[in-house]
């Protein structure tokens, strides 16, 4: 069973909600009432917010953001079947930001949606030159920060999120309020160790081992690649050397204390979940899978990393004052977005 289930997780990037209420109700109409709830949500916030954050940001006016070219197509024929449909969803998130019109002063049309919170790879030809400006922006107090993390034994890696699920639900409900409520702290049952049904045994003849063998504590290897370098998705968890003993009462060697769910599709990735733990959010996990996260796109030796030119982090009008420090402390800055094929099928420049 758990062969099939990671044939499945790598070769066709699921559909994960952004609220987990609507999991815990496992209906299409919920999913569907809660979607069109946090698209209100969200206009509100983009047309009341929108000049002060950009304003923070040091734009006087939308006219004044650099144009990110989106594509999200394969440039090659390695697309698989299904990757069509993660493009129209990708199209349909993406169309709550706020894409190239007519240059000129805001437009009423334009305040109902989101200032793109994006780091443009291609500004940075490798991690070192990203790297020079992290410490530069932050007098080095970010680069201490994730030294001091990986100092006390904190690591990232990549994961299937998927085998740490109950792990995952403790994170999640670790806080009440984050940059709003916390469905999971609220509703959803506490879940097994695993999803989809899978078991030690399942876990067992995978890795090749007895089921007491994996009891007693196991590492689990990293997940494939996807057969499309192109339309995929990959969890990336933080953790401590701390033994944990799960639900079906498999010993976890290794703890995780925070994880980041990304979704690449066509030249444009972007980060789904983001959840760390309350109890370690003050030791600076995130800073350093953030930093990881950053180190794997930009060292470019993955073939998974090719061809991805932007890092989208929500809108700049997401979130609390905080949170848009965070994301500019990492060099994340608003643009516009603008696609690379218009539908004449007419390349757009990248503008300044």
């Amino acid at each position: 069973m758990l062969e099939a289930w990671i044939d499945t997780q790598s070769a066709m990037p699921r559909h994960h909600l952004d609220l987990d209420f609507a999991l815990m109700i496992g209906s299409d109409t919920a999913e569907h009432l809660l979607r069109r709830a946090q698209l209100g949500v969200d206009r509100l916030l983009f047309a009341t917010r929108k000049r002060r954050r950009l304003a923070i940001c040091g734009i006087e006016s939308p006219a004044h953001l650099t144009c990110a070219a989106v594509d999200l197509r394969s440039p090659t024929t390695e697309c698989i079947s299904g990757c069509d449909g993660l493009v129209d969803e990708r199209r349909r998130e993406l169309a709550r930001f706020l894409f190239r019109g007519e240059p000129g002063l805001l437009r009423v049309s334009d305040l109902w949606h989101g200032v793109p919170c994006v780091i443009d790879l291609g500004d940075y030809p490798d991690f070192s030159s990203y790297l020079k400006k992290l410490r530069r922006h932050s007098n080095k107090g970010i680069i201490k920060q994730i030294k001091k993390a990986r100092a006390h034994g904190f690591y990232s890696k990549r994961i299937f999120r998927g085998l740490y699920q109950r792990q995952c639900f403790e994170i999640e409900t670790s806080k009440r309020y984050r940059s709003g409520p916390v469905y999971a702290a609220f509703f959803r049952r506490t879940p097994t160790d695993f999803e989809d049904g899978i078991t030690v045994a399942d876990v067992a003849r995978y890795l090749k081992l007895t089921a007491s063998e994996v009891g007693r504590g196991v590492i689990f290897p990293e997940p494939p690649p996807s057969p499309c370098c192109y339309h995929w998705s990959i969890c990336w968890g933080v953790f401590i050397k701390e033994g944990v003993t799960g639900e079906s009462g498999i010993r976890y060697p290794e703890r995780l204390v925070g994880y980041v769910f990304l979704k690449r599709v066509g030249n444009i990735i972007r980060p789904r979940i983001i959840m760390g733990h309350g109890d370690f959010l003050s030791r600076h996990v995130m800073k350093l899978l953030f930093h990881d996260i950053m180190e794997w796109l930009l060292a470019r030796q993955d073939p998974r990393v090719n061809g991805i030119r932007y890092f989208l982090y929500g809108a700049i009008e997401h979130g609390n004052d905080g949170l848009l420090a965070w994301k500019r402390s990492f060099e994340f800055a608003p643009v516009v977005f603008g696609w690379h094929q218009e539908p004449s099928g007419q390349a757009i420049s990248r503008s300044s």
